[in-house]
Order: C-alpha cells, then structure tokens, then sequence
C-alpha cells in the first residue's frame, strides 16, 4: 500500500480541545498513522486558553503523529486578531516552515476558525482538503442560528453586532477556490455550502470501535442524554416532555442549564425516574445500557460523534429532523427521526421500534466504522471525488 504524508490544520487539537470536531482530527490522524502513514497536526495553543481561560498546561501523549502546537509570543491577541482581521503572519509563517518541511501529500484543513483562512491558499504542490464541522464558511458565528431559528437572512452584520461580536469584513476575502474537495459530514451541510465551493463530498463522521467488556451502568429501561446541557440542544424541551410521561431518563453532561435541570428534578419530585449524573468519567456503561440515546437538538447539528458512539454499541438514536443527525438516526429507521415542532408532543408518548442492538451495529460497521470511512477517504486522496 502506498504511504502519504499529511499535514492537518486545527484551531484545537486534543488534549487541548473544546468541541467533537478536534476529537474527529485525533481520530482521522491516528487511523492513517495505524496504515503506516507519516501525519502532522498543526494547533493553536492560544486558542484554547483564550476559551479555557484557567486552563492548566497539559501533557501531549506519546504517538507516532507530530503535533506543532503553536504558541504565539503575542498570546490570545493572536487568535482575537485572526477572528477579527482574518488571518495571522505568526501562524501563516509557521504553516509554511511546515509545509516545506513535511512536503506533504495532502493537507487537509478542518476547524480553522482561529488560524485564519488564508491557509486555503496553497503553499505548494499538495492534494488540500476541508471538512466542514460546522458552518464557519458561510456564518461567523458558526452555527447558522439567528434569534434561536435556523438563519434564512444572512443579515451577517446585524447578527454579529446583536450577538456582541467584531463583523468579520474579511469574509468579502474568503476564498476556497484552491481547495481540492470540501468534506461535508452530512448531506445537509453540503447543501448549505452548495453555492460556496466547487466540489464537495459527503462523507459522514467516523469513530474507533467502543471499549471492549464495557462495565454496567447500574441503570435499566432508560433512555439517555448525553452532551452539553445548553438550550440549542433541546435539553429543556426533553424534560418539559418526560415530566408528563412514566419514561425513565437520564441526563449526563455539563452546561448552563445542568444546575437549572437538577434543581426543576429535585423540586417536582422526579427523582429517582428522571436523574441528572452531571459528568461522568465512563461514559460507555450509559451508552451501552440505555434503551436509547435522545438527540433532541433545536439547531442544525452536523454528524455529531455521540450519535455514532451509541450506534457502535448497537444503541438506537432518537433524534429531532434539524441538520444531519437525521441521516445517521435515519439510517436504522425514519420513525426515531421527530419533526422538530412536534418534538415535545412526539418525547411525550415516546415509542421506541422494535429495533435489535445487532442490526443497529451493522448499520454501524458498514456507514460510520473506522474501516468504512478510511476507505472513501484514501479515495478521495487519489482525486476520485
């Protein structure tokens, strides 16, 4: 098998991370690196601290990938500058000392949010990728939400003003002209992105197979949410619905909301048939147990991993029709995808098909495993868009 060399680009890369996308990268870089692929990962140190502001220094792992995280001797004013102004000659420099370093094969952009977007210009003579986590192409504030509705305005400049942020003039500039292919992880992203770049491809999310002889959680006939407890998630429209049913859930994450949820359970006596475990250590025994895994998002979420981590345990998705989850969710069956304004109404009288954890897996292995995504992916690297 031919090898390649890769160099990735990242505002995050874990253990200095924030959100699924980063995590995605340490996966993607350590599948190719398994093949026997050379792989390096470009970050942004200030960037973290900047969101994780009493955050301690961390220790990188041991691996076979190379990971340049950078650190600018202006500090957080480098990635402030960058989302303000567009771009930044300390991590443009840096880029390039790498690019011709490596003499990469494929550079392959994805979160760069806080490194700026003339990356997208090409330094060299490389095959060059962009996932598509979020909508940072088409929206500054990334999520495609105005007024807690999914935008259909583009009134950029007044949603950036009314959300307490520097309008980023510098999109005028924005150009992906020279990137080889977009990776879109949903078919919804990649319809939103139609009118901005010349060639995409859908390729959902991948991630590694779930831990073996994964423990009990304890807990039985439940369903679970796991993720940040905040309102775009739907968190609130969760309880309000299994407050008026018999179903038992669990909520485990942490948010502005968590501490809003544990006292509405403690003060309408739902205890023990509705809990909230605030973080867990071991998220798998939750997973695996559950009867299922609620996504009940109120915006357009793109492929999220939680969704593909219940899944690798045979755990179906119930998930509301915004973005892409409905494509994973849908995937084992349209009845556990919800019409998003009869959410509430559809969590109420909850109905979970007769759906066995074995065919859930297959589903699995066959569109969202490790093996499946690597193989279109290496295609795409052979210019087979």
């Amino acid at each position: 098998m031919e090898t390649l060399r890769f160099v990735m680009t990242s505002t995050f890369y874990p253990p200095y991370h924030i959100g699924g996308d980063a995590v995605h990268v340490k996966y993607l870089a350590e599948a190719l690196a398994r093949q026997g692929h050379e792989v390096h990962v470009m970050h942004s140190l200030d960037a973290y601290f900047m969101k994780r502001k009493d955050a301690e220094p961390k220790e990188q792992p041991e691996s076979d990938i190379t990971v340049y995280s950078l650190k600018s001797p202006h500090g957080k004013l480098t990635p402030i500058k960058i989302y303000g102004l567009g771009n930044s000659n300390f991590i443009s420099k840096n880029f390039k000392q790498i690019v011709n370093q490596v003499d990469p094969d494929v550079v392959h952009h994805h979160n760069i949010s806080l490194l700026g977007h003339t990356l997208f210009k090409k330094d060299g003579n490389y095959m060059q990728f962009y996932t598509a986590h979020d909508y940072w192409l088409k929206c500054q504030r990334n999520d495609l939400m105005n007024r807690h509705t999914v935008c259909e305005t583009y009134d950029c400049l007044s949603c950036a003003l009314r959300s307490g942020r520097t309008p980023q003039l510098w999109r005028r500039k924005l150009n992906t002209d020279e990137l080889d292919c977009v990776i879109c992880p949903s078919r919804y992203m990649q319809n939103q992105l139609a009118d901005l770049v010349n060639y995409s491809k859908v390729l959902h999310n991948f991630v590694p197979e779930p831990p073996e002889n994964i423990k009990a959680s304890g807990h039985e006939d439940y369903y679970l949410f796991i993720g940040v407890m905040e309102h775009h998630k739907g968190v609130m429209k969760l309880l309000d619905a299994f407050e008026d049913n018999k179903e038992k859930l669990l909520f485990v994450g942490r948010g502005s909301l968590g501490q809003m949820v544990a006292d509405r359970i403690k003060k309408n006596k739902l205890t023990p048939r509705i809990q909230y475990l605030d973080w867990v250590e071991d998220k798998w025994p939750y997973i695996l147990d559950a009867k299922a895994v609620i996504i009940p998002s109120i915006w357009p979420e793109n492929c999220p991993l939680v969704a593909l981590e219940a899944m690798s345990v045979g755990t179906p998705v119930i998930c509301s029709d915004m973005g892409g989850t409905k494509e994973v969710a849908s995937k084992v069956s349209s009845d556990l995808v919800i019409q998003t304004d009869l959410l509430q109404e559809k969590l109420r009288d909850i109905l979970l098909p007769d759906i066995s954890k074995n065919y859930v897996k297959e589903i699995f292995n066959n569109n969202f495993s490790e093996s499946s995504y690597l193989k279109k992916y290496l295609d795409l690297t052979k210019g087979e868009f």
